[in-house]
C-alpha cells in the first residue's frame, strides 16, 4: 500500500480497495421461456408447497458444512461479513465462497425437491450480489460490503443457474431479500450481526442504495413465468421508517415492471406482529401484496418453558384463528408462512420421545398451513450434515414430512351449465350473506343474483381452464383481480358490489375441484 492511502486511511478517508481481476467462474447467463400472463399466474395464485433455500447467498455458520465453515482461522464467524472478515485474502473468500455456490445446493437438488413434491423455493439473498462492483464506483462506499464487492462476480450467476433449474422443473421462485444494506434486524442472517440498532431504518444512502438494488431485481425477474413474488425485507423490526419504506419500494416495483408483464405479487414481512401488518397492507396502495409470516416455537425463553402439547395447542387454538380471522380477511387472505420447522427446544420435551413429538408437531404445522394460509415455506432445505429436523431434506429421507399431493384426474373444462347447481349455489349464498345484502340499495339488490353468478361461471371455468389438477392459495385474490381486468368500472356503486361477483368467483373455484 502506497504512503498516501496509508495517510488518508490513518485519517478516516476511505480509498477504493484494490480490485480484484474478473473471477473466471462467472456462469452465462441463461435464457428463459418468453413471458406468457396465463402461465405467471399459475405459478403466483397457486397453493405454494415450498422450502427455503437457506445459506447459499447468506451465509448462517451453523448451516454450512464443516470443511467451509473451517476453511478460515480458528472457524469461528456468525455471519457473511465475519466470514469475509476472518478469510485470509479476499481471493480466499471468493474461492471458498464459489465453491459453496456451486456445491451447496445444485440444479440436482432442485430435481429431487420437485420429485417430493415442492412446487416452489425461497432463495433468500443478500443485496451485495446484484451487480456487486457498483459498490466499488464510490457512490456507496460506506457500505459495510464495500471493500468485498468483488469477492461476489459470480454469486449472481449461481442464483441464476438455480432459477433456470426451477423453471425447468415447474418450481417456483420467491426472490427474498434476506438482508439489507446497514442491516434491517440485528441477526447474523442479515449479513452482519450488531450490537447497535440496524442502520437501515436510519440511513438515506442504505435505503437508496436498497431501492436501486430492487429495480435491478424487479428488471430482471419479472418476466420470468415461474418468478412468484419478492419478498422486500426479511424480518423487519418494527420502525418508523419501515412503512415508509414499504411505499416506497411498491412504487418503484410499479414503475419497474418491464411491459407486458404484471406487477410481480410483494410478501410484506410482519415483525411478529401479524394481525397488525395485516391492517398496515391495507394501508399500502399495491395490486398484490401477501403477509410474510414466520412461526417458530423453539427460539425464546417463553417457547422452552412450554410443553410439546401446548405448542401444538397453541397452533390450532390461537394462530390457526387469527389467520382466519378478520383482519386475514381484510387482506384477502393473502398470507403466506415464509419460514416454519418442527423443531422445538429439548425442554419442551422432557419425558417424551423427539422424534414422535417433532414429527407429529411437524405434521400438525403443515396441515394447519395448508388449511388458512396460501403457501408455506419450510425452514430450510439443507443444513452442515442433514442429520436432524431443521433440514427439509432430512425429514424427507426419514419419511417425517411429505410434500406430495394426491393425484387429481384431468376434468373436462366445460362451462358450468347445470341450472340446478347454480340456483343451489346462489341460494346457499344468500343465506350467508342475507345482513350484508339488506345494505345495498334496490338497485344493487336486483343486480346481486346475477352478478354472484357471472362469478360462479367465470371461477368455475378459470379454474378447469387455467389451473385444475393444481391447487389454488390465493382464491380471493384471483377473483378480485380477474374481475378487475374483465369487467373495469371506475362507477363506485359497481365497485361497491363487486364482492358478490368474486364471492360467485371463489365458489365456482371450489365447485370445480369438488365435483
Amino acid at each position: 500500500m502506497g504512503l498516501g492511502r496509508r495517510a488518508l486511511e490513518f485519517l478516516g478517508v476511505k480509498q477504493p480497495p484494490p480490485a480484484l481481476p474478473e473471477s473466471n467462474n462467472v456462469l452465462p447467463m441463461p435464457t428463459f421461456e418468453p413471458f406468457d400472463l396465463r402461465r405467471a399466474e399459475m405459478y403466483r395464485y397457486r397453493h405454494h408447497y415450498g422450502v427455503n433455500l437457506g445459506s447459499v447467498f447468506v451465509l448462517e455458520s451453523w448451516l454450512c458444512p464443516e470443511h467451509f465453515r473451517k476453511s478460515v482461522a480458528n472457524g469461528q464467524w456468525d455471519s457473511e461479513m465475519d466470514f469475509l472478515l476472518a478469510c485470509d485474502t479476499k481471493e480466499h473468500a471468493r474461492e471458498m465462497l464459489e465453491y459453496h455456490w456451486s456445491t451447496f445446493i445444485t440444479p440436482q437438488d432442485i430435481e429431487q425437491m420437485a420429485q417430493q413434491g415442492v412446487n416452489t423455493v425461497r432463495i433468500p439473498i443478500g443485496y451485495w450480489i446484484i451487480e456487486p462492483r457498483t459498490l466499488l464506483t464510490g457512490r456507496f462506499k460506506d457500505d459495510a460490503f464495500y471493500r468485498f464487492a468483488d469477492v461476489y462476480d459470480a454469486a449472481f450467476g449461481y442464483l441464476m443457474r438455480l432459477v433456470k433449474a426451477c423453471e425447468q422443473h415447474n418450481v417456483g421462485v420467491l426472490i427474498d431479500i434476506h438482508a439489507a444494506p446497514g442491516g434491517q434486524n440485528n441477526d447474523a442472517h442479515s449479513g452482519q450481526a450488531k450490537p447497535y440498532a440496524p442502520e437501515f431504518y436510519t440511513s438515506n444512502t442504505a435505503q437508496k442504495y436498497m431501492l436501486d438494488v430492487l429495480c435491478k431485481i424487479t428488471r430482471i425477474f419479472t418476466p420470468m413465468n415461474h418468478i412468484i413474488g419478492i419478498t422486500l425485507l426479511n424480518e423487519p423490526i418494527d420502525h418508523a421508517a419501515l412503512l415508509p419504506y414499504y411505499r416506497q419500494a411498491c412504487q418503484a416495483v410499479l414503475d419497474n415492471t418491464p411491459s407486458p408483464c404484471a406487477p410481480l405479487p410483494l410478501y410484506i414481512g410482519d415483525c411478529w406482529m401479524p394481525e397488525k401488518f395485516m391492517d398496515i397492507l391495507t394501508t399500502i396502495n399495491y395490486p398484490f401484496l401477501v403477509l410474510d409470516s414466520h412461526q417458530y416455537f423453539c427460539h425464546t425463553e417463553k417457547d422452552h418453558r412450554q410443553t410439546a402439547q401446548q405448542h401444538m395447542a397453541t397452533v390450532q387454538s390461537k394462530i390457526v384463528p387469527m389467520f382466519r380471522g378478520p383482519h386475514c380477511s381484510a387482506i384477502r387472505g393473502n398470507l403466506s408462512i415464509g419460514e416454519w420447522a418442527m423443531v422445538l427446544n429439548g425442554q419442551s420435551m422432557q419425558g417424551l420421545n423427539e422424534r414422535q413429538t417433532l414429527t407429529a408437531f411437524g405434521q400438525l404445522q403443515q396441515q394447519s398451513w395448508q388449511q388458512c394460509t396460501a403457501g408455506s415455506f419450510y425452514w430450510t432445505y439443507k443444513t452442515a450434515d442433514d442429520n436432524w429436523y431443521w433440514s427439509l431434506k432430512y425429514c424427507f429421507q426419514q419419511n417425517l414430512l411429505s410434500f406430495r399431493q394426491p393425484e387429481k384426474k384431468r376434468k373436462d373444462p366445460a362451462p358450468l351449465n347445470d341450472e340446478a347447481v347454480i340456483q343451489q349455489k346462489t341460494q346457499d349464498h344468500l343465506q350467508r350473506t342475507t345482513q350484508r345484502l339488506q345494505t345495498l340499495a334496490p338497485q344493487q339488490q336486483q343486480a346481486s343474483q346475477s352478478l354472484y353468478q357471472q362469478g360462479l361461471k367465470d371461477g368455475y371455468r378459470v379454474a378447469l381452464e387455467q389451473f385444475y389438477p393444481v391447487d389454488i392459495g390465493f382464491k380471493l385474490q384471483l377473483a378480485h383481480d380477474y374481475h378487475a381486468r374483465t369487467y373495469p368500472s371506475t362507477d363506485r356503486e359497481q365497485q361497491a358490489i363487486a364482492w358478490l361477483y368474486e364471492d360467485g368467483f371463489v365458489d365456482g373455484l371450489d365447485l370445480a375441484y369438488a365435483q
